[in-house]
């Protein structure tokens, strides 16, 4: 399980962190997995529980299925409290270097578009959420523009993504504790 072996590795490394004439380096190659198990826990985030909610692409010859696809496209993180739906991307990387691709933002949008049509709800938030610990952040929200003007290319099919920063060390320290930060989601929802 994921999220087992990285609460023993964040407690390997706070345990090491204290001792520094014992420190050792110990590291993971791919970021993006640890950083989505944390916001998984620490938001109480369920996506497969949606799984019925997407659909598939599947393969046709002559209008006739050829090949059925088994693969579903799942968002990272999705929270329903009851009363709210969000759909959260978790993104990976230096926000001041780079910024979400064609790829992320239209996944984004087919997510909110589709689990909005299946669920019969309206998605309150549609966001990505990137690690970074710097209130100055470059960027707060995607927007899908005409590229002549850079007015809203059809702000009802494609609304805009927020893009939500969180603080790594609250998230590694709320995910040790098993925490759910409650606090940050009715946060984002107000905005």
């Amino acid at each position: 399980n994921r999220s087992r072996l990285l609460n023993s590795l964040l407690m390997v490394l706070k345990y090491f962190s204290g001792a520094p004439s014992e420190r050792k380096i110990v590291g993971v190659k791919l970021f993006w997995p640890v950083w989505e198990e944390i916001l998984k826990k620490i938001f109480d985030a369920r996506p497969k529980k949606y799984t019925s909610s997407f659909p598939t692409p599947n393969l046709l010859k002559s209008g006739v299925l050829a090949r059925r696809n088994t693969n579903i496209q799942l968002p990272d993180l999705i929270v329903d409290n009851g009363s709210s739906l969000m759909i959260l991307d978790a993104k990976y990387y230096d926000v001041n270097k780079t910024s979400p691709g064609w790829h992320d933002i239209v996944k984004q949008s087919f997510y909110a578009q589709t689990l909005s049509r299946s669920e019969g709800r309206d998605i309150d938030v549609n966001g990505f959420v990137f690690p970074f610990d710097d209130r100055n952040v470059p960027f707060d929200a995607v927007r899908i523009s005409n590229s002549s003007d850079l007015t809203p290319f059809d702000s009802q099919v494609f609304p805009d993504i927020s893009c939500f920063h969180y603080p790594i060390r609250r998230a590694m320290n709320l995910f040790l504790l098993n925490e759910i930060d409650s606090q940050y989601l009715n946060e984002i929802l107000a905005v």
